[in-house]
């Protein structure tokens, strides 16, 4: 499980890079219907700095989490 959640952590650190390199500024947490709280709160937050430090952390954010972010530039272009 440890080995599942830290090669996700690496795949969603990545795409960090990739959509910086790109040019996009602003992410959200995207995430599906499985009843966890932490990450419906933390999709409700919707966009912010592609930098900016969420108070329930990294994606992802507990064993199992399927959350993932979509990004966007100032320009509204989504990936």
């Amino acid at each position: 499980m440890v080995a599942r959640k830290e090669g996700a952590r690496a795949f969603i650190e990545s795409g960090d890079a990739a959509a910086k390199e790109l040019g996009f500024s602003e992410k959200r947490v995207i995430f599906r219907d499985d009843g966890c709280e932490l990450c419906a709160e933390a999709s409700g937050k919707g966009w912010h700095g592609i930098d900016e430090k969420l108070s329930e952390g990294k994606i992802p954010f507990h064993p199992n989490c399927r959350c993932y972010y979509e990004y966007r530039s100032e320009e509204g272009s989504l990936a």
